[in-house]
């Protein structure tokens, strides 16, 4: 929350046997414990909850600001200069006015535990020494904590078990802002695949091919959120082109209709609209996290948590809405530090646009601690591991300290790393490259008929895919409002209860084509024809009888029954039975 109140030094007594100071084992030791529910009803909350609203349309106006200035560099601009910006990270810093009241944040790692993370033990000991460490630093203060997705999961689990000494008014537990993140572009990725756009990038010379495949999994974050930045500007410039060859006026006012009425005509201009305003929100959730502004974090998962619910990512389905619930009833003192001064990220330096969530800043401190090998080869010597584990922190905490004593006349100039005209020029030339890259492909925003068509190969898609296109968003949208409303809001069911699975038809997974009764007979044919070849084969050096194989059957049904299921795709035991009865005229034992 803040930088802590000033305490007296700790001095640590050695031990007069062994020379060596042992940690208390009010850490070391994890107390066992069990979670008793297996389904659990999510509790009541400690406060009502105040809904956040309001800050996403302006926060899109602002992204179509970032978009017309770039549209008009990209048109108007040959050669970049010195103060030109086009990127997506240089506009927003360039936003925000640079502050002396920003100070780097404090970070401490304390020494490493050797038990497994993801259980209930682990989960509540950590909560409790975490408890103790912020007390000890700001008497008073509500513990902060931000975690992955398994290990949210278990600590609120351990919260509604435990709600006396680990419940929600006495922990603020937060979904990490950077699993995500990696999560958005991986559900993304999913709706993405095979629908040529990666085919698009690396015939703009942007990537590779592997790197390109590597963005719909978003293997590489950094990476991932710059293609999506190139790829929003590209489709956000041809759409604009596409707006300007249409009939009639060409101004502001006109354009939101024109774009409605082409959505209505064409599944192939509705897909790369949905994309470009996916990505618009994927960049808004990663500029609320860099400005600091918690209200605009919290709308942004409301327009995300839709889209895990349509592509069946079940897992954030499940508990984003719990974070959502509560980070909209915080504790008033915590609300007011996240919300006024932004502490609900981390400010390593004083660079602006430069805050980084909780989990984040877990993962570079983390990788300080490892350094180059990390722990390998020490796993195997028990007590060279647990020097590792505990003098490793202190190692990174020195390494912090060294490093910015010599950064300091770099830190001062508070510029984001981006903003080098390097990177404006490169970024520019990429976003022109994608263009003409998908210029040659064909436009989609051209696209005018009822034709859901692949952007590369120009393959057109099934009538499921066109009908999921139609309408993944507002099916989304309906199964993530029912949600909270049984699960989070009126507390009806459980949250371990099932979600069920839409697997809608996409690109890369179009539906299955039924065969033909006649296609299936061919299909049966073949398997005959490559049977008897077989036993020909073998009978050429065994002596075999002929009438003996003819007596098994090489089917499981005779020639009557399979054609009946070949017409009519069903083959239960009881429609048999059923059958069989009418004609006997009395009771089949089968």
């Amino acid at each position: 929350m803040n930088i802590g109140i000033p305490q007296e030094k700790l001095t640590l007594a050695l031990s007069k046997e062994s020379e060596k100071c042992d940690l208390p084992e009010c850490f070391t030791i994890v107390p066992a414990v069990a979670l008793t529910k297996e389904k659990v009803a999510i509790p009541e909350p400690p406060r009502s909850i105040q809904r956040i609203e309001g800050n996403l349309n302006q926060a899109v106006a602002q992204e179509k600001q970032w978009i017309n200035n770039s549209i008009a560099m990209l048109m108007e601009t040959e050669q970049m200069e010195g103060k030109d910006i086009i990127a997506w990270s240089t506009y927003h810093a360039s936003q925000e006015i640079p502050s002396d009241v920003t100070q780097p944040a404090l970070m401490q790692l304390l020494p490493l535990f050797g038990e497994k993370a993801a259980t209930a033990a682990m989960v509540k000991h950590g909560m409790s020494i975490i408890k103790q460490a912020t007390q000890y630093l700001n008497p008073g203060q509500v513990s902060v904590i931000a975690l992955d997705a398994p290990l949210f999961a278990l600590t609120k689990l351990v919260q509604w078990n435990w709600p006396q000494t680990h419940g929600e008014d006495l922990f603020v537990v937060m979904f990490g802002g950077l699993h995500i993140e990696m999560a958005l572009w991986k559900t993304f990725g999913d709706y993405l695949e095979s629908s040529g756009w990666t085919n698009a990038l690396v015939q703009a010379g942007i990537t590779s091919s592997g790197a390109a495949d590597s963005f719909l999994k978003a293997s590489h974050l950094t990476r991932t959120r710059h293609a999506h930045q190139v790829s929003a500007l590209a489709l956000s410039k041809l759409q604009h082109e596409a707006f300007l060859q249409s009939e009639g006026p060409h101004d502001e006012s006109t354009k939101e209709a024109w774009r409605e009425e082409a959505i209505t005509k064409s599944p192939t201009f509705q897909f790369w609209d949905a994309i470009l305003k996916i990505e618009l929100l994927g960049l808004i959730f990663v500029r609320a996290h860099r400005q600091r502004k918690f209200s605009l974090y919290v709308e942004s998962l409301k327009g995300i948590a839709p889209w895990f619910f349509a592509l069946d990512h079940h897992n954030y389905a499940r508990w984003i809405p719990v974070h959502i619930r509560d980070m909209e009833c915080l504790p008033s003192s915590v609300y007011e530090q996240f919300e006024e001064c932004g502490h609900w990220v981390v400010q390593k330096t004083t660079n602006r646009f430069s805050a980084m969530p909780i989990d984040q800043c877990h993962e570079q401190n983390n990788e300080t601690v490892k350094g180059s090998g990390g722990a390998v080869g020490l796993t195997e010597n028990p007590a060279a591991f647990r020097r590792w584990m505990t003098a490793g922190p202190e190692q990174a905490r020195l390494l912090k300290e060294f490093e910015c004593e010599f950064m300091k006349e770099a830190s001062a100039k508070q510029l984001h790393h981006e903003e080098g005209f390097s990177t404006q020029k490169a970024f520019k030339e990429q976003t022109q490259s994608l263009v003409d890259a998908i210029n040659e492909m064909g436009n989609p925003f051209l696209h005018d008929s009822a034709d859901l068509v692949v952007l590369d190969s120009r393959d057109i898609l099934d009538n499921t895919v066109v009908s999921t296109v139609r309408r993944v968003e507002k099916h989304g949208l309906e199964q993530y409002n029912m949600y909270y409303e049984t699960v989070i809001k009126d507390r009806n069911a459980s949250i371990h209860n099932a979600i069920r699975k839409n697997s809608f038809p996409l690109f890369s997974r179009p539906a299955p084509k039924i065969k033909s009764k006649q296609a299936e007979q061919i299909s049966m044919l073949k398997h005959d024809v490559e049977l008897f070849s077989r036993l020909y084969i073998v009978m050429q050096h065994r002596d075999c009888d002929m009438a003996t194989f003819f007596q098994h059957e090489n089917h499981p049904y005779p020639p009557s029954v399979r054609q009946r299921k070949i017409t009519t795709g069903k083959e239960v035991r009881s429609t048999w039975c059923a059958a069989y009865r009418n004609r006997q005229g009395s009771s089949c034992c089968v």
